[in-house]
């Protein structure tokens, strides 16, 4: 039998895919052995850590019960804060924490009557992490010790800071450092609030404004103790002075920063540059006089806008030397939202000594009321201006979805599905599954016609600004988009920066720069409770056709006596009242619909 056979080599297309293939295994086999290359030296190192952070805290339980404590702390001990060890050349550094521990069987400084020597025992904390192995592991270790006779301790008292924003909610992990002026040896604790934004330090020795502090926080504002002087006799938050065997309890407010971003204008419109802006608030440094936390000036830019950052969120109320103010959107005294960015217009002209500027806003809505008549009466003469503008509102949802134009006040375009506008019409909250609220949703509006040109679009209000207090500040945000056509597209929604990466906060009153006849808004709900939803009840476009503020009159040339004001609007219930001028006046009205 003959036999044949294939004499044939591999060709070059089939010897380059065979290598491909083994060039790919090979980068598998090797990224996997790399994997777990990397995986053994981070177990290793996080046993590192861990066995010296072990180590550390067996040294210190050795130790006698009245030296373990921080130098230069409470409680004070022989321990330094921080150290640096070597352990298999690897530089670790060893954090140390040692607080008091106020146990509830004897009471505790919330008892009534407060325990007022709350050291029940100490816990001590180690925390250590490499500086040279390029990794963010850390290792821990801690333990409680307990000594019968640390109550007996003498000429101390105890101190507890309780930081919360301005909203009244605790801070946690708010930095407070407390340093002795006069002590020898001097005392530093630095130390973190809890949960419920508090430190506790027991036995501290005791002082007269001995101790001065300072409370910091990533993004917040600081507060600090000030120490009287000739420029600020009697400061709101002197140094604290402790008593023997007494509890001393300090409330410090913090929140997180605000930004106002403030235009000013003439009555003609234009821009004002170069021109001196002052902003106070209300948060007092000091009485008798009073000096005021924020009270600082600034200088428009070449567009009219000054920039005031790293703000205490509260109510702030700007002023013009040598003006005065005739109109703001939104209507001053301005509240501002923690950790946003705020727009805040204003119209400044020549005045008389004796002004009035008012602001007439429903009480449901705070949206503007426009062709509201507000007349001043002294002396049998009346003085009568009415309020421009006009303003489309929307309060209520039930009507349902899949609405594109903005005819049927309660209807909009869609929803996730995870919003609930029937149970509560007025109110749009997140839907329950069972018993608890589903963490997210959201609604998109009608589009909205804001009119002819000649109207400008100057304020959206959303109702209510503030959700409820416990409540992140932002579970209720917003976005909007323009267009000049009323048609179904991909509308671009976007934030404050103008961007799709920001949101409108709901506390604030949102201005946008805008062109464009045709608006929607994009409304986000969310929440980390199971039982608490924010909701959205009303929301307001307010519109004016001239360069004045909707819903605002000012009057000129007034006597310094105590007027009659008397406000009208149509199907809203007459305000009247007596109104002192003295100076240039502003104020705030609000109304009930009849």
């Amino acid at each position: 039998m003959k036999h044949t056979y294939n004499t044939r080599g591999f060709s070059t297309i089939e010897i380059l895919v065979s290598v491909s293939i083994f060039i790919l295994f090979a980068f598998g086999v090797i990224a996997g052995v790399r994997m777990v290359a990397k995986l053994i030296q981070t177990t290793s190192l996080h046993s590192t850590l861990s066995q010296v952070a072990k180590n550390d805290l067996v040294a210190i339980q050795n130790l006698n019960y009245s030296d373990i404590g921080i130098l230069e702390g409470i409680p004070a001990g022989i321990l330094q804060k921080t150290q640096t060890h070597t352990f298999q050349n690897q530089e670790i550094i060893i954090t140390r924490t040692v607080r008091f521990i106020d146990h509830p069987t004897d009471g505790t400084t919330t008892s009534n009557p407060p325990d007022a020597q709350p050291a029940d025992y100490k816990h001590i904390f180690v925390e250590t992490h490499c500086t040279n192995c390029n990794s963010t592991l850390t290792g821990h270790a801690s333990a409680y010790l307990f000594s019968p006779n640390e109550d007996l301790a003498e000429n101390t008292g105890a101190l507890t800071i309780i930081v919360r924003d301005t909203a009244g909610q605790p801070i946690q992990q708010a930095q407070v450092h407390i340093t002795s002026r006069s002590l020898n040896p001097p005392l530093s604790i630095i130390d973190s609030t809890n949960a419920e934004g508090k430190i506790l330090l027991p036995q501290i020795p005791i002082g007269i404004n001995e101790y001065a502090f300072t409370v910091t926080k990533n993004g917040f504002t600081t507060a600090q103790s000030i120490i009287a002087s000739e420029a600020n006799p009697n400061p709101t938050n002197p140094p604290l002075t402790i008593t023997d065997g007494e509890l001393t309890e300090k409330t410090v407010i913090i929140d997180a920063q605000a930004t106002l971003r403030l235009h000013i204008r003439d009555q003609a419109c234009v821009p004002q540059a170069n021109t001196e802006i002052s902003l106070t608030g209300e948060t007092l440094l000091g009485t008798e006089p009073d000096i005021y936390l924020l009270n600082t000036t600034q200088l428009s830019d070449n567009t009219g806008t000054a920039f005031f950052e790293n703000i205490l969120p509260e109510r702030i109320i700007p002023q013009v030397p040598g003006f005065v103010i005739i109109g703001s959107s939104p209507p001053t005294p301005t509240p501002l939202a923690p950790g946003t960015i705020h727009d805040l217009s204003i119209i400044i002209g020549e005045g008389s000594e004796h002004t009035a500027r008012i602001s007439v806003l429903d009480q449901e809505t705070n949206a503007i009321i426009p062709n509201a008549t507000v007349s001043l009466t002294v002396n049998n003469q009346t003085t009568e201006h009415t309020t421009a503008g006009s303003v489309i509102t929307q309060t209520d949802w039930s009507g349902g979805n899949n609405q594109l134009l903005f005819t049927n006040t309660s209807k909009y375009w869609d929803d996730s599905a995870t919003v609930d506008v029937f149970s509560e019409p007025g109110n749009i909250r997140l839907t329950k599954a069972g018993t608890s609220y589903i963490p997210n949703g959201y609604i998109e509006s009608s589009i909205v016609d804001l009119g002819e040109e000649a109207q400008q679009l100057v304020r959206i209000v959303p109702n209510p600004k503030i959700q409820n207090r416990f409540l992140p500040y932002n579970s209720l945000k917003m976005q909007l988009a323009t267009s000049d056509e009323p048609i179904e597209q991909d509308w671009e929604y976007l934030g404050p920066d103008g961007t799709p990466n920001s949101y409108y906060i709901t506390s604030q009153g949102i201005q946008l720069d805008t062109d464009h006849r045709y608006l929607r808004y994009f409304a986000h709900f969310s929440t980390p409770s199971s039982t608490l939803s924010p909701a959205l009840s009303a929301i307001s476009f307010e519109k004016t056709s001239d360069c004045t503020m909707p819903g605002q009159v000012f009057f000129n040339n007034l006597n310094n006596a105590v007027y009659t004001m008397t406000i009208t609007a149509p199907g809203y219930i007459m305000h009247q009242q007596n109104m002192p001028i003295q100076g240039n006046m502003n104020e705030q009205v609000f109304m009930t619909k009849s």
